[in-house]
């Protein structure tokens, strides 16, 4: 899935987003791994993934948009949940 949200930083045609993006490759990838290693997290995001696939494919801006962002709140949600957690 990493790559997946790379591949979107290039499709942004925003050079600096790419950049920042990879930047943080390894803590990108560890918190993608921490998210999805929770299967029922995996299960209730995959379709959003399909979906926003599906609009940038047909160059729906707004879909594109609300998909990611709702793929990136639930990973937030997740994450600040686990962290709350653990102290």
């Amino acid at each position: 899935l990493y790559r997946f949200h790379y591949s979107v930083t290039r499709l942004s045609r925003n050079p600096a987003y790419t950049i920042v993006f990879q930047s943080f490759e390894l803590v990108l990838r560890n918190m993608i791994e921490a998210h999805y290693s929770d299967h029922r997290e995996l299960e209730k995001c995959l379709p959003l993934y399909g979906r926003l696939a599906d609009a940038m494919r047909k160059g729906n801006a707004e879909k594109s948009d609300e998909y990611l962002l709702r793929i990136l709140t639930m990973a937030s949600d997740y994450l600040g949940y686990m962290l709350r957690r653990e102290n």
